[in-house]
């Protein structure tokens, strides 16, 4: 038991949630959006859906949010935090404010409200709304438009919407230790090689 909680505390390590993200290349935002909670927190009706655009403050963001690993994930999430890169979506984080935690992809970090609030003189409140269309050749038309309108961030990847069916890979026996994009990157070419194709989209 002794040598089994060693090794254990040995692994368990902070975890930089915005490590990968050049802030030097392109224009970046990062945009907080306030989640439908059954618990919600004072600071949602204070602080509404916002974004923060000044560099420097992301790059600080990126050197000081290190979560140690968090396995009591029970709890809703108050805040989607997504950040783009010339409007593309590259990583959505969301945070709990009672359980202080934060989630990125299926993993959860400790993360203490005040890591965001610090920040607040930078917030730039935003409208937030939900769109909705009756068929799929309608929103691939708005689509067509939407994106490039001054200020408008959407909240997931609209390119799922562009393609008309979907297929599931799984792959076993991966490494705990396995990087992430490298190996989307790898299921991307294996698609690419027996399609012949570049019109596809990978998600993890």
């Amino acid at each position: 038991m002794r040598l089994l909680l060693l090794f254990s505390v040995a692994l368990a390590q902070p975890v930089a949630v915005l490590q990968g993200l050049n802030f030097d290349e392109g224009d970046w935002v990062m945009v907080a959006v306030s989640l439908h909670n059954y618990n919600p927190h004072p600071l949602q009706q204070e602080i509404g859906t916002f974004k923060i655009t000044d560099k420097t403050i992301l790059k600080q963001m990126q050197q000081e949010w290190k979560g140690m690993p968090y396995y009591n994930d029970y709890c809703e999430h108050h805040y989607a935090l997504k950040f783009y890169k010339n409007k593309k979506l590259i990583r959505t984080i969301k945070i709990n404010l009672y359980c202080n935690y934060m989630t990125w992809g299926v993993f959860s970090y400790r993360f203490e409200p005040q890591w965001l609030l610090k920040f607040k003189s930078y917030f730039k409140r935003l409208p937030w709304s939900l769109i909705r269309y009756k068929n799929i050749e309608d929103l691939r038309t708005a689509l067509k438009i939407i994106p490039r309108a001054p200020d408008v961030y959407l909240y997931e990847d609209y390119r799922i919407y562009q393609y008309d069916g979907f297929f599931m890979i799984g792959i076993n026996y991966q490494p705990w230790y396995v990087n992430r994009d490298s190996l989307l990157r790898a299921v991307e070419e294996q698609v690419r090689f027996y399609s012949g194709s570049n019109r596809f989209l990978v998600k993890q």
